[in-house]
């Protein structure tokens, strides 16, 4: 029973790993073609723009590589979260810059589908985990993104109520169905509406456990074909742990 055991979960280990590969080459795909794009438009017509349309070509190549980068260090944290060898590294932070870094970052790459709006409400430091923050913060605004159609407006905001964090990321998109609300953030579990818009399943379920080390909640709102509003309520001060 032992030795079944193991192997079953040695099974569902592999099959993790490849679902996460298989996720994350999936989004390197968006910021590969936003960097390959500013390129060939830099080299073919640089000498015909301006200085603004140039520097917003590079700040687009800049965003796109930092969410490379991040990405490659998502999948270690996911590899540490799956193996429980996750630990809480606390600095001092500005959670509104940070956040307002990551919106822009998302801004630049999808400028020409979306647009996403923050709303700073927070002007002080806190001992925070950013890699905590990095995961939770950009799996949401991706999956409104995602889910949302093009010309829609994603609506960031960060708060403190109750001696918390709260940050609210509102979309417009397809909604999620009573019945998918309450299975969503097991992993791999996808939405029967969702069509053929690709992912794992993933994304969520890693929010949830990220949320759960910071010792935090998350909550949703959603209705078909109108939107869904996720509410993340983290400690001001992230936990020791």
């Amino acid at each position: 029973v032992q030795l079944q055991d193991a192997l079953m979960q040695e099974q569902e280990q592999r099959l993790i790993k490849a679902r996460l590969i298989g996720m994350f080459s999936h989004d390197f795909r968006n910021p590969l073609a936003t960097i390959l794009s500013s390129k060939n438009l830099l080299a073919d017509y640089a000498d015909r723009m301006d200085r603004a349309r140039k520097e917003a070509h590079f700040d687009r190549i800049e965003s796109s590589v930092k969410q490379l980068v991040q990405m490659l260090d998502d999948m270690l944290i996911v590899s540490q979260m799956e193996t429980g060898n996750l630990n809480i590294k606390a600095e001092e932070l500005d959670v509104g810059a940070f956040f307002q870094e990551m919106v822009d970052e998302f801004q630049n790459i999808n400028q020409d589908t979306h647009t996403v709006v923050f709303d700073n409400r927070v002007q002080f430091t806190s001992m925070a985990d950013t890699r905590l923050l990095r995961q939770i913060g950009s799996n949401l605004i991706s999956n409104a993104i995602k889910y949302s159609p093009k010309g829609t407006t994603i609506n960031v905001t960060l708060d403190v109520a109750d001696d918390q964090y709260l940050l609210v990321i509102e979309d417009h998109g397809i909604g999620i169905t009573e019945e998918d609300q309450a299975r969503l953030f097991e992993a791999f579990h996808r939405g029967r509406n969702v069509g053929e818009i690709p992912g794992t399943g993933l994304g969520l379920a890693i929010v949830k456990r990220a949320v759960e080390i910071y010792c935090g909640s998350i909550q949703i709102e959603s209705i078909v074909n109108q939107g869904t509003t996720m509410y993340v309520r983290i400690p001001l001060n992230t936990p020791n742990t």
